[in-house]
């Protein structure tokens, strides 16, 4: 077995990078669609956050999903991926300011990490650039630890050999459970 890059260690880490190596698809085609399909794969979930109404707070309901962006032209990572909550109001295009978390992309040039990953691999990279933390940990790492899954997951399905390296990117079904029946109907 390979050792992984410093900064690649073998982690459980919704926070930590993702190194990926695939053969196939190039990068820059394989990327944004899988971006966009792990994205639109998110399931919607609606709380309830306050948003002034005049100069009183009042409680309304918010649909947390994720959403992405693409700037070719941008200096660093061309493509981000947020969660954000969108107010009964607004549009993602006004709330994608108002991020829970957000996760950056990068596809490198073979021979980036040459005593790791063989010249004829595509490297995609995946950075948490963004999150928040309450009393009880990261604020959707629900979503976060799902995106992640199944950003990996779309680039096995192009190379079942593909390598990974980094924090989590498998999958408990216990980790976002379905409410029970009655809990649901009430």
């Amino acid at each position: 077995m390979q050792s992984a890059p410093a900064g690649f260690q073998p982690s459980e880490s919704i926070v930590a990078p993702l190194l990926l190596a695939y053969r196939g698809v190039r990068s820059a085609d394989a990327l944004l669609p899988i971006v966009a399909t792990a994205a639109a794969a998110m399931p919607n979930v609606t709380n309830m956050r306050k948003h002034m109404v005049g100069r009183k707070a009042v409680a309304a309901p918010h649909t947390r999903d994720v959403f992405w962006r693409h700037n070719p032209e941008s200096d660093s990572y061309g493509l981000i991926a947020r969660c954000i909550d969108v107010g009964p109001d607004q549009t993602p295009a006004q709330a994608f300011g108002t991020w829970i978390w957000e996760a950056s992309f990068i596809s490198f040039k073979n021979g980036q990490y040459p005593d790791l990953i063989p010249d004829d691999c595509e490297q995609v990279r995946l950075d948490v650039t963004r999150y928040r933390i309450q009393k009880n940990g990261i604020v959707g790492a629900r979503q976060l630890a799902l995106f992640r899954h199944l950003f990996v997951e779309s680039f096995r399905a192009l190379d079942p050999t593909a390598q990974v390296y980094g924090g989590q990117h498998d999958w408990q079904a216990h980790w976002w459970p379905n409410p029970p029946p009655a809990a649901a109907a009430q």
